[in-house]
């Protein structure tokens, strides 16, 4: 089929650009559909990552442009604004008017210091991202890549974001066990006591 590049994300400089292959006749059984999105699956991940690791997201608290952005993190304006349409396409930012904001829903998971902030738990998959793109090698040898430690290599940043993302792992786990067992009010007025007592996350 005849390939050829394109934009996403709408306005403003476009986003990402991807091949286009032309699609097969719809009586085929193959997936194509769903090996199509499969091979570009990586690049979604890959724009929430680099968000987060330019702390893209506590820009977004208050409406911002793209070039305001890029002032304030020293970033390439163009780039910038190609990385927040792509945010903007996959809905996790708004655009109106020629500024993003992140959702007020969002800041809590997105932002630093939010009360269930995923920041550790996106930067854990930064860091796990280089092991997956060496699968083949590993199937081949059957020997494995490299084990948790190995990948976090004693690097200090590295292995608080693997014990604040397992952290933060227990207590989302904790919360949904305990949201499903049925507690008396007087055990569940207890329990907030104690974590609003002990527990610096509540």
């Amino acid at each position: 089929g005849e390939a050829g590049a394109r934009r996403c994300g709408g306005g403003g400089g476009g986003c990402l650009f991807f091949l286009m292959i032309r699609r097969p006749p719809r009586s085929t059984l193959f997936p194509y559909t769903t090996l199509f999105r499969s091979l570009q699956g990586y690049q979604p991940a890959c724009v929430v990552i680099a968000a987060n690791e330019l702390k893209l997201f506590d820009q977004l608290k208050q409406p911002a442009t793209a070039k305001q952005v890029a002032e304030t993190l020293n970033l390439d304006p163009e780039a910038t604004e190609r990385l927040l349409n792509s945010l903007t396409s996959m809905e996790i930012i708004v655009k109106k008017n020629q500024t993003y904001h992140l959702p007020k829903a969002a800041h809590d998971y997105l932002t630093s210091g939010g009360s269930h902030s995923l920041q550790q738990w996106i930067q854990l998959s930064a860091d796990l991202y280089p092991i997956w793109g060496q699968l083949s090698s590993f199937i081949k040898s059957g020997i494995l890549i490299k084990s948790i430690m190995e990948m976090l290599g004693g690097d200090p940043h590295k292995m608080r974001a693997f014990t604040d993302a397992m952290h933060d792992k227990a207590l989302k786990t904790t919360w949904m066990i305990a949201r499903e067992i049925p507690i008396r009010s007087e055990e569940r007025r207890v329990g907030k006591e104690c974590r609003s007592r002990w527990s610096p996350y509540h």
